[in-house]
């Protein structure tokens, strides 16, 4: 097959033939790719397409000049020879035992099929009708009542009276020209008015009584959502200031034990105090006890830090007066040194 696009015209297969073929039945089109003998052009058509296996399958083109625009079956003998000329196949599905030939509904008729194909089929059907006016003679009464019966029932209950009886001519119309081949069809492709006969015969099932019920207990409320504590802290250190603050009025009446220094050999004593304290008051209370001026002295915190060596040294904090023993860093267990100021006492004795 050669294949130029119809959009792009400079899309084509060139001079490289595809081994493809596009297979029609039904309506329905579709590339496959092209076999080598007939029986594996029929084994794929029966996979791709749900065909039973004791139904029987033609094979016939028309894109060949000398089909004369008409259909033409391939035969099992023909295949291999022509093999390499196919390009579009259509498919004729026959029932095992019969000779009548199922053609697609005019609803699924290929677009590339023109009227003149269609009064061909007609021609055919007409031609193979006599062959089994016989069979058909007894069955064709029963068939038309019964079809007349289930277009009635089913104008009531889906189609509506002018739908139905449009259904209806056209179906006679089809009938009168091939009964057989009519039949044949609803067989293998069962149409959406059948299939809605189908529905419509099936018995619909009875309303039940609704008894009362007693309506649902309202669902309880939701308990509040507790409110969360939202953090407006600044910046770290206006977080360890609270934090201290936090820590002093939490912890304001708990005593602990300190260790204080001053500046005599044998000025060692050990004081209790609180958080809350001030630290002026608990240099006063030093100062009573190591007979020093509180104007002049100090509070120094010790607190040992290592080096860049991994020594340990103590460095000193001086504490102000006016801030509690909580905010300046005093623990329990902290060493406190204190410290007078000699130049104010060296320029007394000068004075």
């Amino acid at each position: 097959m050669h294949i130029t696009s119809t959009i792009n015209p400079r899309t084509q297969s060139g001079a490289d033939d595809v081994p493809v073929v596009l297979v029609t039945l039904g309506g329905r089109s579709k590339l496959l790719a092209r076999p080598s003998t007939y029986k594996e052009m029929q084994r794929l058509v029966r996979s791709h397409y749900d065909i039973d296996a004791h139904a029987g399958l033609q094979f016939e083109v028309s894109s060949w000049d000398i089909c004369g625009g008409q259909n033409v079956e391939i035969t099992e003998s023909a295949y291999p020879h022509l093999v390499a000329l196919l390009d579009s196949v259509f498919v004729v599905v026959a029932q095992a035992g019969q000779r009548d030939r199922m053609m697609p509904s005019p609803s699924a008729t290929p677009p590339l099929r023109g009227d003149d194909e269609i009064e061909d089929e007609r021609t055919v059907q007409k031609d193979l009708a006599p062959d089994h006016e016989e069979d058909q003679s007894d069955r064709a009464p029963k068939v038309e009542s019964e079809e007349e019966q289930e277009d009635q029932m089913l104008a009531d209950n889906a189609w509506g009276e002018d739908e139905s009886a449009s259904v209806q001519g056209d179906d006679d119309a089809e009938e009168e020209d091939a009964p057989h081949a009519r039949q044949v069809l609803n067989n293998e492709f069962p149409s959406h008015r059948q299939q809605a006969r189908e529905v419509a015969r099936k018995p619909t099932p009875k309303a039940r009584p609704e008894t009362a019920r007693a309506p649902p207990a309202p669902a309880p409320a939701p308990a509040p959502a507790k409110p969360r504590a939202v953090d407006n802290r600044p910046d770290s250190s206006a977080e360890s200031s609270q934090m201290a603050i936090a820590a002093a009025s939490s912890d304001s009446d708990e005593r602990f034990k300190v260790s204080v220094t001053g500046p005599g050999p044998h000025d060692k004593a050990e004081f209790m105090t609180r958080r809350g304290h001030l630290v002026s008051k608990v240099l006063n209370g030093v100062c009573k006890t190591f007979k020093l001026d509180a104007k002049r002295a100090k509070l120094m915190l010790c607190i040992p830090m290592e080096d860049e060596d991994g020594e340990v040294l103590l460095h000193e904090f001086e504490c102000a007066n006016d801030e509690t023993i909580a905010r300046s860093g005093v623990k329990p267990n902290s060493k406190l040194i204190v410290r007078v100021d000699e130049d104010e006492e060296d320029e007394g004795y000068e004075d």
